[in-house]
């Protein structure tokens, strides 16, 4: 896939909506596959290209294990060693790349504390540590098996990548070191932005800390920033062109959804009149997530953004499927999104799966190349107008 091309691709998607070829907007656009019932600590959380879903699985004792969901076989993923007599472990999936390596955090496994855990070819490797360190966390891999995450102890973590080893990240801006808050996530070009402890604090917002986000760029370090007077951001997803989407504090208690993309910090407003949070972006800058208004929806609802418009998700699904979505984690470039949600009573992780295929680069090519016929040949008829409306 050339870099890029999804930006073109958003412009085009935005003339096709104001001419109308789009069509109806709230007709069924998605089947629903049924992933099954994960259990209290389960989570379908992310997908790639080939529609191979990971997360995870509660197993016996409350422990909880990973998962690869691919061609309708869900297969339990082993842990990197034996948690012993009397002890459950725990793992956190993260990220998938195109090969289907699937990685995560596993806590409850031997001395350490927390170890980075790839997935991959059948086995499974515990990433381990650096010297003078007890944990790793493992948050993101692209396509060419480049992790993103972390190593330290508890309360000293800093971000690090790993390629074969782990190797700490230059330290941030104005600080000593790379504090690690939680969650990463990697792009096809090495790019890959962390949540981090300890940004500069905007003068206005009058808070003693602030949390938010840097992106490792080509060598160099970038702060996204905090939207004016407040004090929190997490980032969750970056796609390929490096548009970057998560949640942030916009006052009043509430999150918003927002996303970063060529410098600018751009807060895409709450859902249905509520919170948002944004989980999942793809290459042609579709964002999933989840949000609502705890007056009229008392649970979250999952939501599709894409050119400025938010929509509702059980309302592209057939109306008699009796679900009820309440969370999209993910979103990959075929338009699949995999998520969470109510049927029968019940929480089911689900994948949802476009009536209609997105088209490739080339076909949105001949599109345009079609436009531009068009146009040309109303110019050379003169006498032909046309209103869109």
């Amino acid at each position: 896939m050339a870099y890029g091309w999804g930006r073109h691709l958003r412009a085009v998607g935005a003339l096709l909506g104001m001419i109308g070829v789009a069509g109806a907007a709230q007709a069924v656009q998605y089947s629903v596959t049924d992933l099954g019932a994960l259990g209290a600590f389960g989570l379908a959380r992310v997908l790639n290209d080939k529609g191979q879903v990971a997360g995870t699985i509660t197993t016996a004792g409350d422990g909880s294990q990973a998962f690869l969901w691919s061609n309708g076989v869900m297969t339990i993923l082993p842990l990197p060693g034996d948690p012993g007599p009397g002890r459950v472990a725990h793992t956190d999936v993260s990220g998938i790349n195109a090969s289907g390596a699937v990685v995560g955090t596993t806590v409850g496994i031997g001395s350490m504390g927390y170890q980075g855990t790839l997935w991959s070819g059948g086995s499974v490797t515990g990433l381990g540590t650096l010297p003078n360190d007890n944990e790793s966390y493992a948050d993101g891999i692209n396509d060419a098996g480049v992790i993103v995450g972390a190593v330290g102890y508890f309360g000293g973590l800093e971000v690090a990548t790993y390629d074969g080893a782990w190797a700490k990240s230059p330290v941030l801006p104005g600080t000593s070191y790379t504090g690690y808050n939680g969650r990463g996530a990697i792009n096809n070009r090495g790019w890959y932005v962390v949540n981090v402890e300890h940004v500069p604090r905007p003068p206005e917002c009058g808070c003693t800390a602030a949390s938010g986000a840097y992106l490792f760029k080509d060598g160099e370090v970038i702060n996204l920033g905090l939207f004016p007077g407040h004090n929190f951001l997490a980032v969750s997803a970056i796609n390929d062109d490096g548009m970057i989407t998560g949640a942030a504090d916009v006052g009043n208690l509430e999150t918003h959804a927002f996303y970063y993309d060529d410098g600018a910090l751009v807060d895409m407003g709450g859902f249905l009149g509520g919170y948002s949070s944004a989980a999942g972006i793809n290459n042609l800058g579709q964002i999933v997530g989840a949000g609502g208004n705890s007056a009229s929806h008392p649970s979250a609802v999952a939501f599709l953004w894409e050119q400025g418009v938010y929509t509702n998700l059980n309302d592209l699904i057939a109306p008699d499927s009796g679900w009820t979505l309440t969370g999209a984690y993910d979103i990959n470039n075929v338009g699949q999104i995999v998520g969470a949600g109510m049927i029968d009573g019940e929480r089911r992780a689900f994948l949802l799966t476009p009536l209609s295929d997105v088209p490739e680069p080339a076909s949105w090519a001949l599109m345009l190349l079609g436009f531009g016929a068009v146009g040309m040949a109303m110019r050379r008829q003169g006498a032909v107008r046309v209103a869109f409306g």
